[in-house]
């Protein structure tokens, strides 16, 4: 059974956390780091939704991406966390912040397509 959780957000302004559960993506939305149960929006995926979305992310291949990424000269701002467990694949937690891998936009991009979500970040810290 595969694993994805993503979190972004920071301690001012919106904090936005994805999850798959069972053949769903669940979106939480909140203004501080700490989700309520209350607060969730469900995405059903098809199994189409699922390759499309497994393959962006072999192609993007976040496999490789490094085990942190931190920008030092900021001290707060945004932070993002990311968790994937996938049959065939090797297990991948990566946490960053205020930095990001070179194509984050490519993942956020695959994210907001099939979550609904509209998940934007500063790429020029």
């Amino acid at each position: 059974m595969s694993k994805f959780e993503f979190t972004i957000g920071g301690f001012r302004g919106e904090n936005i956390k994805i999850f798959k559960y069972y053949n769903s993506l669940i979106v939480q939305t909140s203004e501080r780091p700490i989700f309520d149960d209350i607060d969730k929006i469900s995405h059903k995926l098809t199994k189409d939704q699922w390759i499309f979305f497994w393959d962006r992310m072999d192609k993007i291949n976040i496999w490789n991406w490094e085990k942190d990424y931190f920008n030092q000269e900021v001290l707060d701002g945004t932070q993002w966390e990311l968790l994937i467990k996938r049959e065939g694949k090797k297990k991948i937690q990566i946490y960053g912040s205020n930095a990001y891998p070179e194509n984050f936009q490519l993942f956020l991009d695959v994210i907001n397509s099939v979550a609904k979500t509209k998940i934007t970040y500063d790429k020029d810290l």
